[in-house]
């Protein structure tokens, strides 16, 4: 279980800290070209920015938790709880969203949000719900 726990959280970390930076830094989402990026309004860049920066922090709790109390502790299996519960909703959303406008959404969200929010769901209620 520790190796399936240390790897769960090391993928988390990484994603969520390079899509963090690259939404954070260009002010867009990973679906935006740089193109896409450039043409927006300047006000349509602080939502991208928030996102980046709330990414940002979920990676360092990933981080912290993966260098100090360990992938197998009591605190990750609490951030476990947390993390599944974002990326549950996260996966919802994608799927709510994609419903909604199927014809402009679906290709770019269902592409590689519901599959990389679906499986960081169920592997992070696996470690939450696996005693200690």
């Amino acid at each position: 279980m520790h190796a399936f726990a240390l790897s769960t959280f090391v993928v988390h970390t990484a994603f969520e800290i390079l899509f963090g930076l690259r939404a954070y830094l260009t002010g867009g989402s990973s679906s935006q070209t740089a193109e896409e990026i450039a043409a927006q309004p300047p006000r349509a860049t602080m939502p991208a920015r928030f996102l980046g920066a709330a990414l940002l922090a979920l990676g360092l709790i990933g981080l912290m938790v993966i260098l100090g109390p360990g992938v197998t502790s009591e605190t990750a299996r609490i951030a476990a709880t947390g993390f599944a519960v974002f990326h549950g909703l996260g996966a919802v959303g994608v799927v709510l969203a994609a419903r909604r406008d199927a014809s402009v959404l679906a290709p770019v969200l269902t592409k590689g949000a519901l599959t990389i929010h679906g499986l960081l769901a169920i592997a992070f209620a696996v470690l939450a719900l696996t005693a200690v």
